[in-house]
């Protein structure tokens, strides 16, 4: 457990490891000051509240191997100051919201071992910064769907 403030703010929480069994309360959102937020290594066996929307200086959200599910909220659209997002080996499912496309920052995204649908929002490859974007194993129309991609980025 990792947890640190800054002028009383809640700034970063990681609570990677604990194999947390609980949910992500949609009080999370009230953690607006959060820069990072790590709940890898968990088994919270829920969906993403839509109330991560409102964590919009965060930096970094980790979740790989935390056991979320169902659908990605469009809300993950609202966190814009996003650098790493990483979402691998969950059970995150349905399509990717088109909001993906509004995370200019993102030099790391990781979608890989999950049960998404359809394809890939158009003109996510080219986000400027991105330079990491993993889909393998995500579902079949997503593991061909960055052709245009440097390989440095489809991994």
């Amino acid at each position: 457990v990792r947890i640190e403030c800054h002028g009383g703010v809640v700034t970063r929480l990681d609570l990677s490891g604990l194999n947390l069994m609980s949910s992500v309360p949609a009080s999370i959102g009230g953690l607006t000051g959060l820069t990072h937020l790590s709940l890898d290594g968990n088994d919270l066996l829920v969906e993403l509240p839509a109330q991560i929307g409102a964590l919009v200086n965060l930096n970094s959200l980790t979740l790989a191997d935390a056991g979320v599910n169902g659908a990605l909220p469009s809300q993950i659209g609202q966190l814009t100051s996003l650098t790493r997002l990483d979402l691998s080996n969950n059970d995150f499912n349905g399509n990717l919201p088109t909001d993906l496309l509004r995370l200019s920052s993102l030099t790391h995204l990781d979608l890989t071992g999950n049960s998404f649908v359809g394809s890939v929002p158009a003109g996510l490859e080219a986000l400027p910064h991105l330079d990491h974007c993993g889909v393998r194993g995500s579902s079949d129309a997503l593991d061909n769907c960055f052709e245009s991609c440097p390989a440095a980025c489809c991994e």
